[in-house]
């Protein structure tokens, strides 16, 4: 059972599909997908059509996506809810209905509808303990991807059947240990990941909270490293995947170009051009 597990990673996103573009090109076709934060999307559009038209299809939404679907206002907006002391520095309305929109097209509502198992990752923020979306077949797509995507600070906490839900990546940034636990004798990790060694010390808000997020995804995916040399020796291919240029948070005009940057980097990585080492040895 080969399993991709798609981390968290915001923007940075297309990564992921210009990685799996060069597995399925390649033979490596998953049996099952697991996905935290904006990784979630990646992963319920590639259990809906797990070919390489489906790559192709989500290549295509993530060079439609803009600043305005995610980030309305700008920073304006973003001060203006600050003073106001609104729950977070921007409001989720137009990203809710970005997702819907992508939702009402493939004409998926429900997790047991989509072509593949997958499983999205949010936090749950009163017990602060992971939630599984698409272990109850009659779990909703739309809601899973609101709330695995419901990143503190940047946007508000997403309700859904009474419980309150954060990003996922708040508890597993890439939820390896879900894989294990749903059956995966082979898993593929698409960690998207921000060194965090040789950076400069953020002063401002948004740099801070980005770095914050950072620490905390580090930790928590050693500890998913942990889990799995635990489990034994199962085989994991490990697929780290940057942007190598700068690329702010709130920046959409570059999805081509992370597209092509995620095939290239998985390519080197599985023909050995690149060397990858575990979280476990970065700083």
């Amino acid at each position: 059972m080969l399993a991709f597990v798609l981390s968290g990673g915001t923007n940075k996103g297309a990564l992921q599909v210009g990685a799996m573009r060069y597995l399925l090109e390649n033979g490596h076709a998953p049996d099952f997908l697991v996905g935290s934060s904006i990784g979630s999307i990646n992963a319920a559009y590639m259990a809906y059509n797990p070919t390489l038209e489906g790559v192709q299809g989500l290549g295509e939404l993530w060079q439609e996506v803009t600043q305005g679907d995610v980030f309305p206002g700008g920073w304006k907006t973003a001060l203006w809810r600050f003073i106001r002391k609104e729950s977070s520095l921007f409001p989720n309305d137009r990203w809710y209905e970005f997702v819907k929109r992508q939702a009402e097209r493939v004409d998926r509502k429900y997790f047991g509808e989509l072509e593949l198992p997958c499983y999205v990752l949010a936090t749950d923020l009163e017990t602060g303990k992971s939630k599984v979306f698409g272990q109850n077949p009659n779990d909703s797509i739309l809601d899973a991807l609101l709330a695995s995507t419901a990143l503190p600070v940047m946007f508000p906490p997403w309700e859904y059947n009474g419980r309150i839900y954060i990003d996922g990546g708040v508890c597993h940034h890439i939820p390896i240990c879900i894989a294990v636990d749903k059956g995966a004798t082979h898993v593929v990790s698409l960690d998207i990941v921000n060194a965090l060694e040789d950076q400069r010390t953020p002063n401002t808000i948004l740099p801070l909270a980005q770095r914050a997020f950072d620490i905390l995804s580090h930790h928590n995916t050693v500890s998913n490293f942990d889990y799995l040399l635990f489990m034994g020796n199962m085989p994991h291919t490990y697929l780290t995947l940057q942007p190598g240029f700068p690329l702010p948070p709130t920046d959409f005009s570059k999805m081509e170009q992370l597209l092509d940057v995620g095939y290239q980097q998985t390519k080197g990585i599985m023909e050995g051009r690149i060397t990858v080492s575990s979280p476990n040895h970065r700083a």
